[in-house]
């Protein structure tokens, strides 16, 4: 990298200036990026393009240079930012918070955002300035709850379409806007707030992280502007009657994983070879035309064929058990698990 300033000054294409930098070391980005006039722009499109920042290890300076200076900061296109505990991260942690926000801010060409940060003060990391917007963002993950500075961060991002939340905490009592998030297509969250957030809005998949779905919960995430195709969730009531509604207002769902927990294997093991349980759930799962998929506490069910032709859409997988026997009723549930 020595002999950088002699480079010809060729007027070679960006594009192809960019993918010789791709593969380049760090340190010798940094070289060129301050060395060659010809290649520090490529230089500087390679090394903040995909961008990962740890609070525990990132130098301070890096956050800094990215507030300090809009133009790098508008290089960034997919962002990772992990802030430690606040015993660990600055003598001020404030100040921390306040220079991702300042760094945040001028990424305006963002279009995959994850943050992680401690649950009482990771929201203040989305305190971008007035003027930020983020046009391009598609995905945002975040490990904070759900709450009126996101609400604010998410005003600025009109195309996001995928949402994950960790946290099961969400202030529903706020004022959510009805024009917030017009083009959502996947949400992972709280039941809560994807009850809040779907109906209305475009959202195709569904993955509910917290609390149980209910036959109510169905029906109000079948409101959703969109056709629902994917679908998630843990639940704890009867199964059958949440196949049933299911198959009635959520008819397009190509895949299901449904956790039910011990009470599932309550039902299979007094009912299942008794009263034909499995195969109700078989019943209610083919009634499901478009279903290509379904989990249900580790069984699954797969199919194949058209499925816009119900009649040549075949069964391709489904759970087979061991007969019901005396060891059955001595040892508990070990018969329950198919082979």
């Amino acid at each position: 990298m020595s002999d950088v300033r002699s480079l010809p000054q060729l007027p070679l294409p960006f594009e192809l200036l960019s993918a010789a930098c791709s593969f380049l070391s760090l340190h010798d980005l940094y070289v060129l990026a301050r060395t060659s006039s010809v290649l520090r722009a490529a230089a500087n499109d390679t090394l903040y393009k995909n961008i990962a920042i740890h609070t525990n290890s990132a130098p301070v300076h890096f956050i800094q240079k990215l507030a300090a200076e809009p133009p790098l900061a508008r290089l960034v296109r997919t962002c990772r930012i992990v802030v430690g505990l606040e015993d660990t991260v600055t003598p001020q942690p404030s100040l921390a918070y306040a220079e991702i926000a300042s760094a945040l801010s001028n990424m305006s060409g963002l279009t995959s955002l994850s943050l992680f940060a401690p649950v009482c003060h990771g929201g203040e990391i989305l305190k971008t300035g007035p003027g930020a917007f983020f046009p391009q963002l598609r995905q945002l993950q975040a490990s904070f709850p759900f709450g009126q500075i996101m609400i604010d961060f998410l005003s600025k991002t009109p195309g996001l379409e995928s949402l994950v939340l960790d946290q099961s905490r969400a202030d529903l009592t706020l004022e959510i806007p009805h024009t917030l998030l017009p083009r959502l297509s996947t949400i992972s969250g709280p039941g809560r707030l994807s009850q809040v957030l779907v109906p209305g809005r475009p959202v195709s998949s569904i993955s509910i992280t917290s609390e149980r779905l209910s036959e109510d919960m169905v029906s109000v995430l079948a409101a959703s502007a969109g056709r629902v195709t994917t679908l998630s969730a843990d639940m704890s009531g009867p199964l059958l009657p949440i196949l049933e509604a299911l198959a009635v207002m959520m008819p397009e769902l190509e895949v299901i994983r449904l956790d039910t927990a011990n009470e599932f294997c309550g039902q299979f093991c007094y009912t299942v070879r008794r009263t034909g349980f499995m195969e109700q759930v078989k019943i209610s799962l083919n009634s499901m035309h478009r279903l290509k998929s379904a989990e249900i506490s580790s069984l699954r069910w797969r199919w194949g064929g058209s499925l816009d032709d119900r009649d040549r859409r075949v069964l391709l997988n489904e759970p087979v058990f061991w007969p019901l026997g005396a060891r059955h009723e001595e040892e508990g549930c070990d018969d329950c698990y198919p082979y």
